[in-house]
């Protein structure tokens, strides 16, 4: 294989990221991955266990004179969101993801990078393989399917687990910790469909919603960046408004619930003679929307295009369909009084999807605290049945809350104050993260959560700083070379 970051030092973390960003490991697609991760450890002779989805645990023994210590666990997860811009041309389930880099910042060619959590992997798998390290014994513990709602977190079997010190390898910042995180649930709404052939002198058109920055929807809901599928209902409505009477054929926005919806299509038939009038429409919302999204959303833009459609949606559920995308709630609810600029409440119109029964429109909901979950929960369901659909819980994820007392994460600042002379941050998150589900499962694990600077996760424009990520494992050697009294 030639690597592309073979100039970076120290090189074993590049070297494993570029060998796991050649490997396809979309969520519930992990096997080859897993085989990858089983490969490494039969080839050094470590302990290894893979379970049914394709979680793998590694343990290798401390370093001489360190084989008696407390165990600490690193920890990541394997897959990755698999997103690309419309003319890439990529497929997930076979092709490697196409790397470069521009003044030391690497991303991907048209798709997601993958850093999320690759960079995590990267980690664990360098000091696993790693000979002069001094460390206590290791357990790296590779998770399946985080992105879709941490189930292999959910199956990990917390008898295998003998370290009560976690370092989970899924939070960037350089020169912060995490240590407290949101939970989170999903929600379906769905409308009932009821299709009709579309009239004879109808023509068809297709409005496309293009150009957004979109984002994680824990880590960046607080940036206000636009929502194609509310920007969507918005234009639905508009041209209800103007008296286009439309009738919806298909509709899709989004790929995950969890991520911020950059883009969205809806094909539409209206009666003959109306083409005018909905240009017209369409493009007084784009100017409205420029002029609204200029700083977080600069390049959005509406398209009109021809298109074919061999159904209908009746007008009563077309109008439906308007309402709840452009009623139903999106964004940020609440903000901390104790922690400046942290989101405490939140909810992602995130996926909306045409099925032959049905319309679903997929939320990811996220609270800092239980009560106000359960609350929102209760709202969004209420007001969807007020707008003719349906709602439904479909799973959920607990917090993380913060530990008064943390001697690992005591430790880390410590080093951290060593290494680069200057106090570490101490972070608290809106994003849902596994260490909540290992604290469940574990309620006596100490666990920190870092990483290097990285961003634009679950979009085409994700980047990770390859300096900041040499930094990172040099820093990581030095929290285990302290854990190993050396």
């Amino acid at each position: 294989m030639k690597y592309l970051l073979q100039s970076y030092e120290p090189n074993a973390p590049y070297r494993f990221f570029e060998e796991i960003s050649a490997i396809p490991r979309g969520s519930h697609k992990e096997k080859a991955i897993a085989d990858y991760l089983v490969s490494f450890a039969q080839e050094r002779g470590l302990w290894y266990h893979r379970d049914e989805m394709n979680n793998v645990y590694i343990k290798k023994p401390g370093t001489p004179g360190c084989e008696g210590l407390p165990p600490v666990v690193l920890q990541s997860h394997t897959d990755m969101v698999c997103e690309k811009n419309k003319d890439t041309v990529h497929d997930f389930e076979k092709d490697p993801i196409q790397l470069y880099v521009e003044n030391d910042i690497l991303r991907a060619r048209g798709t997601t990078l993958g850093a999320d959590n690759g960079a995590g992997m990267a980690f664990t798998l360098a000091v696993l393989d790693s000979k002069d390290v001094p460390h206590p014994p290791i357990e790296g513990i590779f998770t399946a399917m985080e992105e879709v709602g941490l189930n292999g977190a959910y199956n990990i079997d917390p008898g295998l687990i003998q370290g009560r010190r976690m370092i989970n390898l899924d939070s960037g910042k350089e020169g912060s910790l995490l240590v407290s995180a949101a939970g989170g649930r999903s929600v379906a709404v769905r409308l009932g469909a009821l299709w009709e052939a579309p009239a004879t002198d109808s023509c068809t058109l297709a409005i496309q919603v293009r150009g957004l920055l979109g984002g994680h929807s824990g880590g960046d809901i607080d940036k206000e960046r636009a929502n194609a599928n509310k920007l969507m209902g918005r234009i639905l409505c508009r041209l209800e408004q103007a008296g286009v009477p439309l009738q919806v054929s298909s509709i899709s926005g989004g790929m995950l619930s969890n991520a911020i919806p950059r883009e969205c299509d809806c094909v539409l038939c209206l009666p003959q003679g109306q083409e005018e009038l909905l240009r017209q429409t369409v493009a007084a919302v784009e100017e409205e929307l420029q002029g609204e999204f200029a700083d977080s959303d600069p390049d959005v833009r509406l398209l009109v295009q021809p298109a074919q459609g061999e159904r209908v949606l009746s007008r009563a559920v077309s109008q439906k369909l308007a309402n709840l995308l452009n009623l139903l709630p999106n964004g940020r609810l609440t903000m901390s009084r104790t922690i400046p600029g942290l989101v405490t409440l939140s909810l992602n119109q995130g996926v909306v999807t045409t099925h032959d029964d049905y319309i679903q429109i997929d939320y990811a909901l996220r609270s800092a605290k239980k009560s106000p979950l359960d609350q929102l929960t209760r709202d969004l369901m209420q007001l969807a049945t007020l707008l003719g659909a349906q709602c439904q819980e479909t799973d959920g994820y607990p917090t993380w809350e913060y530990r008064a007392e943390s001697p690992l994460r005591e430790t880390m600042k410590q080093v951290y104050q060593e290494l680069r002379g200057q106090e570490v941050v101490i972070r608290a998150v809106h994003g849902g993260v596994e260490c909540g589900v290992f604290t469940q499962k574990i309620p006596e694990m100490d666990i920190v959560a870092m990483g290097p600077n990285l961003g634009g996760a679950h979009t085409p424009d994700e980047w990770l700083d390859l300096k900041s990520f040499g930094r990172t494992y040099e820093y990581i050697l030095a929290v285990l070379k302290k854990l190993a009294g050396k």
